[in-house]
């Protein structure tokens, strides 16, 4: 079985090009990763005025889908 990490060693010391795009394209994953995380809103929890806002969205959009089949496509009748 293969150490990871010795090999990881190895190839570091031989100056291995492959691992260096390797490296390169996971610090480029993890740099995106982090801004996508540093601009997006905080999750502040489900409840409270943006909560029920979302609710009765939710709501109206069912309704909504409800009606079009209903009215629209008449399915259920």
């Amino acid at each position: 079985m293969e150490d990871f990490n010795i090999q990881n060693g190895i190839q570091r010391a031989s100056g291995s090009e492959e691992l260096d795009a390797l490296q390169q394209r996971e610090l480029r994953s993890e740099q995106m990763e982090f801004y996508q995380r540093a601009n997006s809103q905080p999750f502040e929890g489900f409840g409270g005025r943006q909560g029920f806002k979302e609710f009765l969205l939710g709501v109206a959009i069912l309704i909504a889908i409800g009606l079009v089949f209903k009215y629209v496509l008449h399915v259920g009748q």
